[in-house]
């Protein structure tokens, strides 16, 4: 089978070379590094001079931003020194370690040193594991453990790297550590300087053992390690100091570099083009190159999206117009801006509509050209006045408003080209920032000052919600008063879709370092007297205050319930902080903040994720009590629970068409589970099956016995929300025990609390609904029985699996017989079992129905395939033995088609199974040796008209050549020999032996072609000689010139080129004048060159001129080095 195509097929690329991170260590073997000879150089003598003197530590600080290649240098020099070093001729052994960070923890460090020596040199693992802890015993003093820890380290290492170089015969031990990315991201300055302490005593400590450090760090870590002491003798200075001398800096690359790795990563996963640019268009490096700064990493990333824009697009090569895409909106991964600003080209172009009909569109059409390409663009190919008129400032509204240049004109031979102008590369290069900047500073406020700012950030909460159509926001807040400031809640009916209602949310935001018992006592209020079914708290997983944790401890059960089960609570992650949401938050909430544009309310909610998490709560949690239309809807259904309906037959029974059910709202219904579906028609809810929320009320009493209504109620918000305004709650449980009482599973009666009687509800009795159940869940069993036997028949999946659940179910069944006076647990058992037994029967059902669907298509799919190959038979006028075989694979073919159109037929399912499977086999066997057959015969056709235009070509030569000519004759001879090989492959083709003929073929082509250019050769040869004695004729008068110019063109005709220029620079001697030709060598020279002028200043007409041009030109010893053509604008 062959491997799946690749979305780079198109572009010669088996994958996308640019995706990947620099630093990633299969990487750093794939591709080569560019531009950094110096560096590398480097590099080596460090390794080298560790070599030379290799007790005394070496040290080395190699610096680069993130992306510029540490990663890379560093591992790559790993694996050179773990081949050896060669100083001086000789190569010594060394052990080389890389670490990717430096990290916090100078026990970790250790354990990173260690498993990557291991690595490299397993002979040292009894060794390591031999040597005592480095975490100190727990005798010692607990103030003293780090520093004992820190001895520990370095004198485990030392051993370790002394043991390498004396009892391994290593020269000596490398550490390379490329980072201090935790460093860099650590705010706890405490934590910084006691790593920092530590790691200066390792590189103290380990001074003289024999091991050499080469640290990489981005100008960010160095800063971040020096800045918390401003004098010279901090650690951090001290550590750096140590370090520095003769520092390694990567920086960016240059053109040609960036031309060099883009080579080399496409190389890897190619097999054609190699060394070559393509399919990158090359001026697009020029533009990349100088909008990144040479950085390597972005540079990779940008090629990178523009080679999944040209596969998207089915482009061959990735030009201005990809390049243009992967750089709008493209963030500098060093600069924190946009490269192409997306804003900034879209102001260009609206200030383009203004300045010209067709600027545009012309811009539009170029802009790939002109910007990802900073091609230089002909004025013919704008539309007319286009370049002029953006030749001339233009006005650009927006931000930075104003008039700018956006063509300049470049005069090449006399034509006129247009480039992007500098004033416009500054204006779409300039990055957006301000926008981020000004988010960024919001975020900052909302983080430092989070009590002022909470009824903003959620007041912003609310109207994203709102925004996304989720929801409509109530008009008043609920407010409290705390300090200086006042926290609100703001209260939304969140919609849940047709038919299941609005209920209402309390939403807020707080990112203080706990929660404040002020907030928690608005969710309460909000719940109490503004109707808020749920609360939703947007938050970062804070911890309630302790004054908090007492309040809700006081609250009564209904509230705590309500604080503790009802509040959704959303904790942001530390990336969505970091993508300034708080920023966001209260951008949208402050309304003397200019938001508009700034923030996307939608995007905002999708990333908070609030919705999902509330939908899903609802779902759970609430009990529906539907709007009056919608209940006289299902009290319907339930008075005829034995018809079903459409939903106009409900608007017309109830007189509702002017409410306009539709199908949306009894899909909400039906989803919670208030009506059912029957085909395409509506049902009332069976309450075993379907298990409408009444069923909740039926459980309890079936678990609990007899209940009042006041029970049922607290029994039922135990787990569920209400989902009925304050004060319907009672009118919404007996809408529930109505439909029980009216479905016979629930009847009124009496009980006694505390010696007084209570009206209540208890369920029937369960004996017939038992004995009912029973006969149920046999029948349905003796059904999974014969789907059981079939999926035997029919060979299907899991079937070992569905004979012990019918095995368990007959058991429990059988159990159920000696069941006398069934109690509602009993019916609750049976109920359940006939639902494990329904699912078992549609699983089954499934089963069955999947493996014939499979069993069908697979025989569809060989009856199509042969189909296929008998239409490709029919199609391939094949005669001959040949011929006869395709008919005799033509006759079997239909007979297997037959055979399966039967099966399918007579759905003998079993039978198919097997000889469809057989039938396969045999297509796949037969189509393979057709296609052999038919693709002989179509190179033969192929390669014979090919050969047969040589030939014909062949003898035209041959034709040309003068009779006198020996060579003639030996062609001709030669030419009729091939002629005859000809006749062999025919009679051989028409015989049906292709691969015979094939051979022939094959045989003849490279005899047929040298004769071919052989011929072509003498013709050519032939004519100029002749043509150069035509043009003597006129100029020859003398009786002995005339003998002698008709002994020429004897010569010439006799093939001997090697006397015919002889003779011809005799009769030019002789001629009484300068020939034609050296008249018109001399109008070249006197006119330069202009063959306009030397057709109307001179008697050589059109025809002539062309001529002797052409003759000139050809000729090897004329002085003419090229023709240009001048081209009239457009």
């Amino acid at each position: 089978m062959s491997e799946p195509a690749s979305k780079f097929d198109e572009l010669g690329l088996e994958r996308d070379p640019f995706s990947t991170t620099i630093a990633d260590e299969e990487i750093a073997a794939q591709y080569s590094l560019v531009g950094r000879d110096d560096q590398e150089y480097r590099l080596r003598e460090f390794v080298q001079s560790g070599i030379r003197e290799p007790d005394l530590m070496k040290r080395r600080l190699i610096f680069g931003e993130y992306g510029t290649g540490k990663s890379h240098h560093l591992i790559e020099l790993r694996d050179e020194v773990r081949e050896g070093v060669e100083v001086e001729g000789e190569t010594y052994e060394a052990l080389a370690v890389y670490v990717g960070n430096l990290g916090l923890s100078i026990r970790r460090l250790y354990e990173k040193i260690v498993e990557e020596i291991l690595e490299d040199e397993p002979r040292l693992q009894d060794y390591v594991e031999a040597l005592p802890d480095v975490e100190p015993d727990s005798s010692v003093d607990e103030a003293y453990q780090y520093e004992r820890l820190q001895d520990n380290v370095a004198t485990n290492l030392r051993k370790i790297v002394t043991h390498a170089r004396e009892e391994l015969g290593y020269r000596s031990v490398y550490l390379f550590i490329d980072e201090a990315e935790d460093i860099e991201a650590e705010n706890d300055e405490q934590k910084v300087q006691r790593f920092i302490r530590s790691f200066l005593h390792f590189v103290n400590e380990l001074n003289t053992s024999g091991l050499h450090i080469l640290l990489g760090f981005s100008q960010g870590a160095r800063m971040a390690i020096t800045q918390y002491e401003d004098d010279d003798d901090s650690l951090g200075n001290a550590l750096v100091q140590r370090f520095q001398g003769d520092d390694i800096y990567l920086g960016d690359l240059t053109e040609s570099d960036v031309k060099e790795m883009l080579i080399d990563r496409m190389d890897v996963h190619r097999t054609s083009n190699r060394g070559e640019i393509s399919p990158i268009v090359e001026d697009t490096i020029d533009v990349v190159t100088e909008v990144t700064g040479g950085h390597p990493r972005s540079i990779l990333q940008i090629y990178s999206e523009a080679l999944n824009y040209a596969a998207k697009v089915d482009a061959d090569r990735i030009d201005g117009d990809a390049i243009v895409y992967a750089l709008r909106d493209f963030t500098s991964l060093v600069r924190d801006e946009d490269l192409l600003s997306g804003e900034a080209l879209t102001t260009l172009k609206k200030g383009l509509e203004d300045a010209h009909p067709d600027a545009r569109d012309d811009f539009e059409r170029l802009e790939g050209r002109l910007i990802g390409e900073g091609d230089a663009i002909p004025e013919n190919s704008f539309s007319d006045g286009v370049p002029g008129a953006l030749m001339s400032p233009i006005t650009v509204e927006g931000e930075d408003a104003g008039e700018i240049r956006v063509l300049e004109k470049r005069d090449r031979h006399g034509r006129y080209y247009y480039v992007l102008s500098e004033e416009a590369k500054d204006f779409l290069f300039r990055g957006k920032g301000d926008e981020g900047t000004e988010i960024q500073k919001l975020d900052l406020q909302a983080t430092n000052a989070p009590d002022k700012y909470q009824r903003y950030l959620s007041r912003g909460l609310a109207l994203a919600v709102q925004s996304m159509g989720k929801g409509s926001l109530h008009k008043d807040p609920v407010t409290i008063a705390s300090g200086r400031y006042e926290y609100a809640l703001y209260l939304i009916d969140v919609d849940r879709g047709p038919g299941k209602g609005k209920p209402t949310v309390a939403v807020g935001v707080y990112n203080g370092q706990e929660i404040p018992v002020e907030l928690l006592k608005l969710y309460v209020e909000a719940y109490q007297s503004r109707g808020a079914t749920f609360g939703a708290l947007v938050k970062q997983n804070q911890q309630q205050s302790a004054e908090a944790n007492k309040y809700v401890n006081g609250l009564d059960s209904e509230e705590r319930q309500f604080v503790t089960d009802r509040i959704i609570e959303v904790n942001l992650s530390t990336e969505q902080r970091d993508n300034f949401i708080y920023g966001r938050l209260l951008a949208l909430g402050d309304s003397e903040i200019q938001a508009e544009g700034m923030v996307d309310g939608h995007t905002l909610i999708s990333e908070i994720g609030i919705i999902g998490g509330l939908q899903e709560t609802f779902t759970d949690t609430i009990l529906p009590f539907p709007d009056k239309v919608h209940r006289n809807v299902i009290d319907h259904l339930e008075k005829n629970d034995a018809r079903e309906f459409t939903i106009g037959d409900l608007q017309d029974e109830l007189e509702i068409q002017s409410y306009n059910l539709k199908s949306d709202h009894m899909i909400g219904l039906k989803d919670q589970n208030l009506v059912a579906k029957s085909g395409q028609r509506w049902i009332y809810p069976d309450i075993e099956n379907d298990r409408p929320p009444w069923y909740e009320i039926y459980r309890r009493l079936n678990e609990q016995g007899a209940l009042t209504m006041e029970e049922i109620q607290a029994q039922v918000t135990t787990d569920f929300a209400l989902g009925c305004s304050r004060g319907d709650e009672n009118a919404m449980i007996q809408w529930y025990l109505d439909h029980l009482q009216r479905q016979n599973y629930v009847e009124p009666t009496t009980v006694e609390r505390e010696g007084e009687i209570h009206d209540a509800y208890d369920i029937v009795s369960v004996e017939d609904q038992y004995n009912e159940a029973r006969s149920r869940a046999q029948s349905r069993l003796d059904a999974a029985q014969v789907l059981y036997e079939e999926a035997v028949s029919l060979d299907a999946k899991s079937i070992n699996s569905y004979k012990n659940r019918i095995e368990d179910y007959t058991t429990q069944l059988d159990q159920f017989d000696e069941v006398f006076n069934p109690t509602h647990n009993d019916l609750n058992e049976v109920r359940a079992l006939i639902d494990d037994i329904v699912g078992l029967e549609e699983d089954l059902e499934d089963t069955v129905s999947d493996r014939k669907e499979k069993i069908i298509g697979n025989a569809v799919s060989v009856r199509d395939d042969i189909d296929d190959l008998r239409r490709k038979i029919s199609k391939s006028d094949v005669e001959g033995s040949f011929g006869s075989q395709l008919d005799d694979y033509d006759d079997e073919l239909g007979e297997l088609d037959t055979e399966l159109e039967s099966l399918i037929d007579n759905e003998q399912y079993e039978r198919l199974a097997k000889r469809t499977g057989s039938i396969d086999d045999r297509v796949d066997t037969i189509d393979d040796e057709v296609e052999q057959l038919l693709g002989v015969k179509s190179k033969c056709t192929e390669k014979y008209k090919q050969l047969r235009d040589i030939a014909d070509s062949a003898k035209d030569h041959i034709d040309a050549i003068a009779a006198d000519n020996s060579s003639h004759a030996e062609l001709e001879e030669q030419l009729e020999t091939i002629e005859s090989r000809f006749d062999d492959y025919r009679d051989q083709f028409n015989s049906g032996e292709f691969q015979v003929a094939l051979s022939t073929l094959e045989e003849i082509e490279p005899e047929l072609k040298s004769l071919k250019d052989q011929a072509q050769g003498i013709e050519q040869q032939q004519q100029q000689y002749l043509k150069q004695l035509d043009d003597l004729d006129p100029e020859i008068s003398d009786e002995e010139g005339k003998d002698l110019l008709e002994e020429a063109r004897k010569t010439v005709k006799k093939g001997d080129f090697a006397t015919a220029p002889t003779l011809i620079d005799d009769l030019r001697e002789r001629a009484k004048g300068p020939t034609r030709r050296e008249q018109f060598v001399a109008a070249l020279r006197e006119y330069d060159g202009s063959f306009t002028k030397i057709v109307t200043e001179t008697d050589f007409n059109e025809t002539e001129a062309f001529s002797q041009l052409k003759d000139v030109y050809s000729d090897s010893t004329s002085d003419i080095e090229d023709i240009t053509v001048v081209m009239t604008n457009e």
